[in-house]
């Protein structure tokens, strides 16, 4: 079944509402969201600054099978690093790139949750 045609457009806009861009200080890196069959949501992570729009090459790019799967991974109640693996494991998320990012990733969205990616 195809994803609904606003779903990247939903997901982007809960993103945006839910970013905490002092999860970004000290970083410098650029990640692409994909729900499988739509257009990117590019995000750039500039020392204490999130900002969205198209991006020339991501440093890392993630691939969700839904936009239930997005939400599960990166924003909504619960074990997100547990959802992350299952997801994972069963084939519902792939990820390109820098993958420590990863754990960094999840925490943009997650109050008072700053995950740094291993060095």
């Amino acid at each position: 079944m195809p994803p609904e045609p606003n779903a990247t457009m939903q997901l982007r806009s809960e993103l945006e509402r839910r970013a905490h861009a002092s999860a970004t200080i000290g970083l410098d890196f650029t990640v692409e969201l994909h729900i499988a069959g739509t257009p990117p949501i590019g995000i750039a992570l500039t020392n204490g600054s999130i900002h969205f729009g198209p991006l020339a090459k991501p440093d890392a790019s993630f691939t969700f099978d839904s936009q239930e799967t997005a939400a599960a991974i990166l924003y909504e109640e619960g074990d997100f690093i547990t959802a992350f693996m299952e997801a994972f494991m069963a084939g519902k998320v792939r990820s390109d790139g820098n993958l420590p990012f990863t754990f960094t990733l999840l925490s943009l969205f997650r109050p008072g949750l700053h995950l740094r990616a291993p060095d």
